[in-house]
């Protein structure tokens, strides 16, 4: 074992956050401070669809609400959630930290297709969260995307950021599993690139990977 996934595509579905009596308790105490520190302490770094929105003169405030500092929309919904998943996973890191130093990852289900929160596992460790992860869960090497998608690029290329190392745990097997392994390591030195269900595969299909991962080989003994 040479990683441990501590979740699988957590997320919510028909809703973007809880809405509990629990959650709406906490929701309404606003904004904590550790997370307004965060995201003051790293601004230059955030991610720009977070820049964007982030009214960051509220970042010194005393528990702003979460409209406030996010904006009146479905997304600060997600952002609330996204928060809370993220340090009940970094619990849990804790925890396995007492019992192991082996690396930890949590893996995303896209919010692709156009779909708002709600409509996809919202609140997971999608790319556009990535600060709301690293500031629950700093324990975390990475948030790695299941790619199941058309786009195979463009899914890739958004979390191949600097504070994040592309890896790949899923992603739907084809006879284009191949050229996709080469561009993730050629391209971003990925971690690693799993086609899903590799073993129900068609010839065609695991030809391709068996031919990339063959030149992938030789390329790794040459250098």
């Amino acid at each position: 074992v040479t990683m441990i996934q501590v979740e699988n595509e957590i997320g919510m579905l028909e809703s973007a956050r809880d809405h509990s009596n629990l959650a709406k308790t906490v929701y309404e105490k606003g904004v904590p401070q550790e997370l307004l520190s965060f995201l003051k302490n790293n601004q230059k770094s955030l991610h720009p669809w977070l820049k964007a929105r982030l009214q960051t003169s509220l970042l010194s405030s005393k528990s702003p609400a979460w409209t406030e500092v996010f904006g009146d929309d479905i997304f600060t919904d997600e952002i609330f959630m996204a928060y809370y998943y993220a340090t009940y996973v970094g619990r849990l890191c804790v925890t396995a930290r007492k019992h192991t130093q082996i690396p930890l990852y949590v893996n995303a289900a896209m919010n692709s297709r156009g779909r708002k929160p709600g409509q996809y596992p919202s609140a997971g460790p999608l790319a556009h969260l990535i600060d709301f992860w690293h500031a629950g869960a700093p324990q975390l090497l990475c948030l790695a995307p299941d790619i199941y998608d058309t786009g195979f690029k463009g899914w890739a290329d958004q979390y191949a950021l600097p504070n994040n190392r592309l890896f790949i745990p899923e992603s739907r097997c084809c006879e284009n599993s191949g050229a996709r392994a080469m561009y993730a390591f050629g391209e971003h030195h990925a971690l690693g690139f799993s086609p899903f269900a590799i073993d129900q595969a068609s010839p065609r299909e695991v030809e391709s990977v068996t031919k990339a991962y063959d030149l992938l080989r030789q390329l790794s003994v040459a250098h």
